[in-house]
């Protein structure tokens, strides 16, 4: 095969016969196929994917973050719960900065609940996040 010049197949059973087709096959009779084109794309919602995305998309780049979990943010999601608070729930001068912190503002106006590192915060904070990325020109989420 020439380098760059190769397609994979992946054989999986289906049917109730356990006939075998490859996925460039569903493909071909697949009309949910779409081209598009980026600029950057981002794989993976965490916070650093997240801020990457949005950074590269307020700079003019049409920005793509692909996200295979139903909500942004990894492990400070609901699905974890691990808040991104950190070291600034006792001190000032450790808060976190930049992208992150519009999340982390929006958050604290609209829940008012105590910081507790169970997942007090984490319902409305999935929310704060995706709500960036909606109101964030030149970028798509899938």
């Amino acid at each position: 095969m020439e380098a760059g010049n190769w397609q994979r197949h992946e054989h999986r059973k289906s049917g109730a016969f356990g006939a075998c087709h490859t996925k460039a096959h569903e493909a071909e009779n697949t009309s949910h196929v779409r081209k598009e084109s980026y600029d950057v794309v981002v794989c993976g919602g965490g916070l650093a994917g997240f801020c990457a995305a949005v950074a590269a998309a307020r700079h003019g780049a049409r920005a793509c973050l692909v996200q295979d979990r139903p909500v942004f943010g990894g492990n400070s999601s609901s699905e974890v719960r691990v808040t991104p608070h950190g070291a600034a729930a006792f001190h000032v001068y450790a808060k976190e900065t930049g992208i992150i912190s519009e999340p982390l503002i929006e958050e604290r106006a609209r829940n008012h609940e105590v910081i507790f590192e169970n997942g007090w915060t984490n319902s409305v904070w999935d929310m704060a996040m995706y709500d960036l990325a909606v109101r964030t020109p030149n970028l798509t989420f899938t």
